[in-house]
């Protein structure tokens, strides 16, 4: 089923966005045990992730049953400026993501080849194929 919302103005979107991840990260929980989230990188998202972070949505969510990966990410270190793990960081330490449910590409390795492998093994390592 799809949607279309209009909403006056991007605070509206990053509150609607943070209403649908905790509304989606608790379904999913509670039918599957956990909620598998790919991020999406830039500034777009960055309020978004500030309002998860903030009470009250913060205790709305199962952080420990969150597994957070990204959909994409630069080829730079994670304190680079550009690296889209590196603007997610200080979120998920403030909302308690285990360290062992935060799954990124590597990408600042020299060989990105290889790191894009190592990527998607452990994709299919924690979806079990």
């Amino acid at each position: 089923m799809s949607r279309v919302t209009r909403l006056p103005d991007d605070e509206a979107v990053a509150r609607a966005a943070a209403e649908d991840f905790v509304g989606l990260a608790g379904e999913a929980a509670e039918s599957r045990g956990r909620f598998a989230v790919a991020l999406s990188g830039g500034s777009t998202p960055r309020r978004l992730y500030e309002l998860l972070a903030l009470p009250p949505l913060r205790e709305r969510v199962d952080w420990g049953r969150v597994d957070v990966f990204w959909g994409d990410e630069r080829a730079v270190p994670p304190a680079d400026p550009g690296s889209n793990y590196g603007g997610a960081a200080a979120w998920l330490d403030a909302v308690g993501v285990p360290p062992g449910r935060i799954h990124r590409i590597q990408a600042e390795r020299p060989d990105s080849e290889q790191a894009a492998a190592d990527y998607q093994l452990e994709i299919a390592r924690v979806f079990g194929v």
